[in-house]
């Protein structure tokens, strides 16, 4: 939930700002507020619904008044350095937006970047500082490193700073790459998406611009969107 997300990425929030954040959930980062999700409201069972990637490509191509859209998925998976230390990280699957959203630039090396996207760009990651301690032993030059993530070699190509956890506590990032089954709304696979209120823009006008394009799916798709409608929040709500 969203206290979990604030803890995860407070960069020394203090303790008075966490007790105003379980009352009133907001990022601690540059202008965090404006940090949003996207998902469906479910109307054939009362709840939320994902979106998917499909949907990402058509906001990404429609919307004004979201800018740095992107998405996730998390897993666990063993890491395994060159040295044979090892540890299970939590792994965020993410777009390479995901570092333009927080704006919180990299410790060591670089982030993830939109050629990490393509299908058969390098394996790459970039672990957080807890798995640059523990399984990298803190290495001051860790960039170049292949290590097995998964049993895959992949190289490490930055380190983010302590406290860092977008989105979701998460302490180390691989690019998301989108299949062929990805460009159909029926086959495309779920993801969670993020991305930034445009400058000028507030959540009203975001989520005006959404149930356009919301009502322009279900004409296009009924029989995917029939029953669904985009909502827009803020990244830290509950």
């Amino acid at each position: 939930g969203g206290i979990a997300i604030t803890i995860a990425v407070a960069l020394g929030v203090g303790a008075s700002e966490f007790v105003r954040d379980m009352i009133a959930p907001t990022l601690p980062l540059d202008e965090g507020d404006r940090i949003v999700r996207v998902r469906f409201n479910d109307a054939e069972d009362g709840g939320t619904a994902p979106a998917t990637l499909y949907d990402l490509e058509v906001w990404r191509g429609s919307l004004s008044s979201l800018e740095e859209l992107g998405a996730y998925t998390t897993l666990q998976q063993g890491l395994v350095s060159d040295r044979a230390e090892a540890g299970t990280v939590s792994l965020a699957r993410v777009s390479a937006s995901a570092f333009e959203v927080t704006r919180v630039p990299p410790m060591l090396g670089r982030f993830l970047g939109p050629a990490d996207e393509a299908p058969h760009a390098p394996s790459v990651v970039v672990p957080g500082y807890a798995p640059w301690q523990s399984v990298l032993g803190g290495d001051p030059d860790p960039i170049g490193r292949v290590v097995q993530l998964g049993g895959t070699p992949t190289t490490v190509v930055g380190v983010m700073p302590e406290g860092y956890g977008f989105p979701q506590m998460q302490d180390a990032w691989i690019p998301l790459r989108p299949a062929a089954a990805d460009l159909q709304p029926e086959t495309a696979s779920a993801v969670a998406v993020f991305g930034r209120l445009a400058p000028g823009a507030t959540l009203e006008s975001a989520q005006s611009e959404l149930e356009v394009a919301g009502r322009r799916a279900v004409a296009d798709h009924p029989e995917v969107y029939e029953h669904l409608t985009p909502r827009v929040e803020r990244f830290a709500s509950r």
